[in-house]
């Protein structure tokens, strides 16, 4: 079976008021000819150049030749609506600019876009083999075996009940902070003892190891950002961080979760929450542009408040080989 054919997606169903920071709900009716495999849900901020964050993907069905599915309501839960996000530098978003959420993204692969998008490795020759519309793509757009549905929530998104400016600005503020947010960084100083952005600089996403560059090249690495404030005064901003890579379509996909931990030093009276998280390359199953046998991803740590407002670390590069 040679499957060209794109998926569909009806109209994108959302609350019509989504407060920042809440639980929110999503769907679009879902459809395609033979076999509907996975879609993302994203949060596009056109301020940012067409930055979209995701979330985990949703798998359809069962990948195999029966049960094939062709239709699925396209429903999916947002933990904590992202309801603006704010560039820091180096983290390949503008420094101290504030962006609102003004659209939710549905990206959805047939099986045979799911399996060779994630599932192959080495790469096909084929030229659409799974690629997708990039962000900033217009609603509708599609690909072989690939498809983008967009939904705008500009009118919907608020803030705790209220709208305004980045909560970050008046963190910074309020804490005699570095305005540039030089609070949030992967890769920074830590003392005297640099907290690197990653553990290994290069991994390998081949676990057969058939294309990486030596047996001992890791498949997995430890990511790290701090956030730095006053000692016993600063609280920790954020109700969740997740570190993200930035892949060729330029959407920040998602890692996943830090885990957090406290250091307090007396010397420099200052108080720095560390976050750390693992990337486990394996599953980065990207075709990279140009398909190089090895790839530079941004990698950059994301810290939510309880209201939606999203801070950026400055970024970090870690190199990807084994595509």
């Amino acid at each position: 079976l040679d499957d060209q054919l794109a998926p569909t997606a009806g109209g994108v169903a959302s609350p019509a008021t989504i407060t920042g920071g809440a639980a929110t709900s999503f769907s679009t009716a879902l459809a395609d000819n033979v076999d509907l495999g996975s879609f993302f849900f994203y949060a596009f901020m056109p301020g940012f150049g067409g930055v979209a964050t995701g979330n985990a993907q949703q798998v359809i069905g069962t990948f195999g030749p029966s049960p094939i599915t062709g239709t699925h309501p396209g429903t999916f839960t947002v933990s904590a609506f992202p309801r603006s996000i704010e560039g820091n530098s180096g983290g390949g978003l503008p420094t101290g600019v504030v962006s609102t959420t003004t659209q939710v993204h549905y990206l959805v692969r047939d099986m045979a876009g799911h399996q060779l998008r994630y599932g192959v490795s080495p790469w096909g020759a084929a030229p659409n083999d799974g690629v997708c519309p990039a962000a900033g793509s217009a609603d509708g757009t599609a690909t072989q075996n690939c498809f983008l549905r967009i939904g705008d929530v500009t009118a919907a998104v608020v803030a705790g009940g209220a709208t305004g400016a980045s909560a970050y600005t008046a963190l910074v503020t309020a804490n005699g902070l570095n305005a540039a947010h030089g609070l949030f960084r992967m890769g920074a100083p830590h003392f005297t003892t640099p907290i690197p952005a990653a553990s290994n600089a290069t991994i390998c996403n081949n676990a057969a190891r058939t294309t990486c560059p030596a047996t001992t090249t890791p498949t997995t690495t430890t990511l790290t950002a701090t956030v730095t404030g006053v000692v016993g005064t600063f609280a920790n901003p954020f109700t969740q961080v997740n570190f993200y890579y930035v892949n060729a379509e330029g959407r920040y996909e998602l890692i996943g979760p830090a885990s957090v931990s406290v250091v307090d030093e007396t010397v420099s009276a200052t108080r720095t929450y560390v976050f750390t998280g693992t990337w486990d390359a394996t599953n980065l199953k990207v075709r990279p542009a140009g398909a190089a046998p090895g790839t530079a991803y941004l990698v950059a740590a994301l810290g939510q408040n309880a209201t939606g407002d999203v801070l950026v670390s400055n970024g970090a590069v870690v190199n990807v080989t084994g595509n």
